[in-house]
């Protein structure tokens, strides 16, 4: 992430729970960008399910990044996949689009499979992690933005080829991410 100047971006963190945001927060912040340039957009919990808050504000917040694309502005989506695969949440998620996602659009989309705690499972676990298993009992803490930064030093720059399968979709995302700021003009 060195060729990129992350000090000239601002981002949107829309997600389900405060778990999702600091894990983004720490994955941010370890790659160099300022704290405060990074927003959430977070369901208050015990107020419903955080997938279908995600799901209803996705296309506002699409239509709103779509209007500013000229500015150096990433909107960040993170919700789990639950029951469902990868693929399924997704589509579930782009299905609320009026005009479909396209590659040179500043916005990426995580989609933990089972959740997030899958992910920090995997961070303390590799061997001994599947998408199947719930991990959430093991993850009671809130702030869990260290995940983040070991994703950001330890895990994504060399992510195994067998990893888990929303791993795997989420390192492609985060490449094709790092390829359009590298490309931003300043």
């Amino acid at each position: 992430m060195s060729e990129i100047e992350v000090d000239k971006f601002r981002v949107t963190v829309l997600c389900e729970d405060k778990s999702h945001f600091h894990f983004v927060k720490g994955y941010l912040e370890a790659l160099g960008f300022n704290r405060g340039k990074i927003n959430g957009k977070i369901a208050i919990s015990g107020r419903g399910s955080g997938e279908q808050y995600v799901r209803k504000w996705f296309p506002r917040m699409v239509k709103d990044h779509r209007r500013f694309k000229l500015e150096n502005i990433i909107l960040i989506v993170v919700t789990d996949a639950d029951g469902y695969t990868y693929d399924k949440r997704l589509k579930t998620l782009t299905s609320t689009l009026e005009k479909q996602l396209s590659e040179d659009e500043k916005i990426v989309i995580l989609v933990p499979t089972r959740n997030i705690e899958t992910w920090f499972w995997y961070a303390d676990n590799p061997t001994k992690c599947n998408e199947q298993e719930d991990y959430k009992s093991k993850y009671n803490q809130p702030k869990n933005s260290k995940y983040g930064e070991k994703y950001a030093k330890d895990i994504c720059p060399s992510l195994p080829k067998d990893t888990l399968m929303a791993l795997q979709e989420t390192h492609t995302e985060i490449e094709r991410l790092n390829e359009l700021l590298s490309s931003q003009k300043t």
